[in-house]
């Protein structure tokens, strides 16, 4: 009875010994053939175990970034047809020789009408007014037959002749955010991923450049990266597919489209655009870093030339006055006059509500021209 008793201990032993010693193997052959080189060398099952949520971590890692690289490549296929690019106009010959070369080009630009309107910005064409051939993203070369632009923008309409053409879809300023990942497209088909400094970015290196005139943009998208020479009028894109805005300084400063939909209509039209005016001069509260100006509302007409001689404004706002609201919009940092002033049209009654010393009131001025020069 012992005897027996004393080999089923042996037995039990024997099992647990081989159990052991081919767990061992077994993570041996798991580390050496299974997982990468740094696994080879653990030091319990425990750190094995921590090895194994480690491998899974990256595995997921893995998958997010090839995620993440589909949806760029989505949103640059989605895109890249409807971005152009631009040359000067070249005197062709029928030798194989005769090419638009890289010491051609000029920028970028975008195709906004599937009948040839395409929007690019003068620095783009080295603030040069010159024909230009376009070449489309089937390689397609076409001269421009008219040139259209904004002096207060900067921003250039170019028209080919062209029918179904891919067109681009637009980004509004207000869904955007800070920090968000875009795309520049620039020469050679070449994107660079960079993303959103400050979506009000304006120039405020001395006193004078505080005051605005309500003719002239100067909030802007600001990028995080400069930009190169030859992405001046590049495409700004997000990972949607849509264009926010084009590049317009080597600061990496950006237009938005949004600012642009009334030029965008006059010249899809075939319209002279007649950008509207109000005539002020003015600081824009919310730029203000003065503890002793309490109001960050709004917009204060300066005292000095605040209104111009040939203002529609001219009795009707005073320097020192505050306007508030245009058309019940309140003016705040996302939304500032000169934006607001550029979406409606001359002859346009608007009305606004100011604050003039301690008292609220509404006014109301019509719009005059200011035409392209």
């Amino acid at each position: 009875m012992q005897k027996t008793r004393g080999s089923f201990i042996a037995l039990i032993i024997i099992v647990l010994i081989i159990g052991f010693l081919s767990g061992i193997v077994g993570e041996l052959w798991l580390n050496s053939f299974l997982m990468p080189n740094s696994y080879i060398n653990f030091k319990s099952y425990s750190d094995l175990s921590h090895k194994l949520d480690e491998l899974i971590g990256t595995q997921n890692k893995t998958k997010n970034l090839q995620e993440q690289d589909l949806l760029v490549s989505e949103a640059i296929n989605k895109v890249r047809p409807a971005i152009v690019s631009l040359y000067r106009d070249k005197k062709f010959t029928d030798s194989a020789s005769s090419s638009l070369l890289s010491s051609d080009y000029l920028g970028q630009g975008i195709i906004v009408t599937n009948d040839g309107w395409i929007v690019s910005h003068i620095a783009a064409l080295k603030n040069d007014k010159s024909p230009v051939l376009v070449v489309t993203n089937d390689r397609e070369v076409l001269k421009t037959e008219k040139i259209v632009s904004d002096t207060d923008t900067g921003v250039v309409f170019l028209k080919i002749a062209a029918n179904g053409l891919s067109v681009a879809e637009f980004n509004l300023k207000e869904n955007l955010v800070v920090n968000q990942e875009v795309f520049v497209f620039g020469p050679n088909r070449m994107v660079t991923n960079t993303s959103i400094r400050d979506l009000n970015f304006s120039v405020q290196d001395s006193a004078d450049d505080l005051v605005r005139e309500s003719e002239v943009f100067y909030k802007f998208i600001q990028l995080n990266d400069n930009a190169l020479n030859e992405d001046l009028g590049s495409p700004v894109v997000t990972l949607d597919g849509r264009v926010s805005g084009l590049v317009i300084s080597k600061v990496g400063l950006v237009l938005p489209l949004d600012h642009l939909v009334a030029q965008m209509r006059a010249a899809i039209k075939n319209e002279t655009w007649a950008r509207p005016y109000l005539g002020v001069r003015f600081y824009d509260l919310s730029e203000i870093l003065n503890s002793q100006i309490k109001d960050k509302q709004g917009v204060l007409i300066a005292s000095n030339l605040g209104i111009k001689a040939d203002s529609p404004a001219k009795n009707v706002l005073m320097a020192g006055d505050i306007i508030l609201e245009v058309e019940r919009e309140e003016l705040s940092t996302l939304r500032n006059l000169s934006e607001l002033l550029a979406t409606y049209h001359v002859g346009d009654k608007v009305k606004m509500k100011i604050k003039r010393g301690t008292e609220t009131m509404d006014v109301e001025v019509t719009l005059g021209e200011v035409k392209i020069k």
